[in-house]
């Protein structure tokens, strides 16, 4: 392994990157941030293999399920349990509330693509404290969740639990409608009063996609 005193390159330089996109009403802003080495780096896995550094590919949400509530118990979904396609709303009556949970893009072994291994450098604890390369077995994946009315509980999901903490790993989050349907028109081409929803996923090294459905909102039963 390549040992380097802390102080240059050896952790990692990070850069970003801005795009800025006016049509003279609207102002798009892009922003991205990568990570420079000097040179690529190699680390050996637990079972002594080596792993080579690669770049990160983004993670994905291939599809989303929806339901409406969870069992007190065991947190298991309520049926029916149906997707959210993109051009076909769910509908949530003001006062319920509806569950969406983002799905994982899976290989043809059930394994997960998202969660990548991957390595990076950090600082030996041991005199003279110098950079070392490190395998990471897998990426965290975190989602958050935005709507233009209403609001998610929880904000935020993430594919695995705390050090030490044991359970079920849950990645979906409730929607709830506001209060009333005065802030939210109705679309021209349904005559639905819809909302929009995006679901964003990200992943350690910088990765991020998302996306985008509607949800129709019905006045109380």
């Amino acid at each position: 392994q390549d040992l380097h005193f802390h102080g240059g390159f050896d952790l990692g330089l990070p850069i970003n990157f801005q795009l800025t996109v006016e049509d003279g009403v609207e102002k798009t802003v892009a922003i991205k941030r990568v990570l420079f080495w000097a040179q690529r780096l190699v680390g050996f896995g637990a079972d002594g293999k080596v792993v080579p550094q690669k770049e990160n590919v983004a993670p994905t949400i291939p599809g989303l399920l929806t339901f409406p509530d969870r069992t007190p118990d065991t947190w298991a979904p309520v049926e029916p349990v149906v997707p959210l396609d993109a051009g076909q709303p769910s509908h949530v009556a003001l006062g319920k509330s509806l569950w969406i949970e983002p799905q994982k893009a899976k290989d043809a072994m059930g394994m997960d693509l998202d969660a990548e291994e991957y390595v990076t450098t950090v600082i030996d604890r041991d005199p003279p404290h110098l950079a070392v390369p490190d395998v990471v077995p897998h990426e965290r994946l975190r989602y958050a969740f935005y709507t233009t009315a209403g609001h998610f509980d929880p904000a935020r999901t993430v594919n695995e639990l705390p050090p030490g903490v044991k359970g079920i790993i849950h990645l979906e989050s409730r929607y709830v409608p506001p209060a009333t349907l005065d802030d939210v028109p109705l679309d021209a081409s349904t005559n639905l009063h819809l909302v929009t929803v995006w679901i964003v996923v990200r992943d350690d090294r910088g990765g991020e996609t998302w996306v985008e459905r509607k949800l129709a909102l019905d006045p109380a039963p």
